[in-house]
């Protein structure tokens, strides 16, 4: 299957166009009844990720295969996930012809004009200090597992656009979505490895606080408010 990104307007895949701000029920009239996971839909395997805005209108489009996926895209007539990350960061920064959001330090990058980012979850240097880290252990990478994590970290694993203004934060929201960010993913982090004999103070933190609707309903409302992906 053919799929093109079109920044700032949605994708085609083959002969059918999804576009940015659509309903969930055009989606689902096109690709037909999607696998749902925390409100977003997912198409082809997981490939594709469609999140919803409150008004349930289609905000964001995400391509997750990376190079080994199935679905390999073409944005600005490359392939993201077949070149390297520091071609497709050059492409898609001509393009932008503005703001970058490179606070992530290489993980990630969000292009601000043109409301597209790119993610990969390691960065060379990355390997070569798991590599260190099992040699001193005496588990040392073979050449192969060598070859087969660098090469996943110097190519982008995901691909996102978004409607006009996805990326697009004043410095005030950039402060609170960066701190947020990180409390948001430490305290989930947390709830994921306590058991429910597990106190904080005198409270169970497990079954009062993680296991409750409104924690969870709040969570939900902190990712909105501070645009924070899952």
């Amino acid at each position: 299957m053919k799929v093109i990104i079109k920044p700032l307007e949605g994708i085609e895949l083959d002969s059918k166009k999804i576009i940015l701000g659509c309903s969930r029920e055009i989606v689902e009239s096109i690709l037909g009844k999607p696998h749902i996971f925390e409100s977003s839909y997912y198409y082809f395997k997981n490939e594709i990720r469609f999140d919803f805005d409150r008004d349930n209108k289609l905000e964001f489009i995400e391509l997750l295969g990376g190079m080994d996926g199935v679905l390999q895209p073409e944005i600005y007539g490359i392939n993201p996930f077949a070149e390297s990350t520091d071609k497709v960061y050059e492409i898609l920064a001509q393009h932008n012809n503005g703001d970058i959001d490179d606070r992530e330090n290489g993980y990630s990058y969000a292009f601000v004009e043109t409301d597209i980012g790119i993610y990969r979850p390691s960065i060379p240097e990355d390997v070569d200090i798991m590599a260190e880290n099992c040699r001193q252990a005496g588990e040392p990478l073979s050449a192969e597992e060598y070859e087969y994590e660098y090469r996943h970290a110097n190519y982008w694993s995901t691909i996102g656009i978004g409607g006009k203004g996805y990326y697009n934060y004043d410095e005030e929201k950039l402060f609170r979505v960066g701190d947020v960010k990180k409390l948001y993913n430490a305290f989930k982090a947390l709830c994921d490895f306590v058991e429910e004999d597990i106190y904080c103070g005198k409270r169970p933190l497990w079954k009062d606080m993680c296991g409750a609707d409104a924690f969870s309903e709040a969570l939900e409302r902190i990712r909105y408010t501070a645009n924070i992906r899952k």
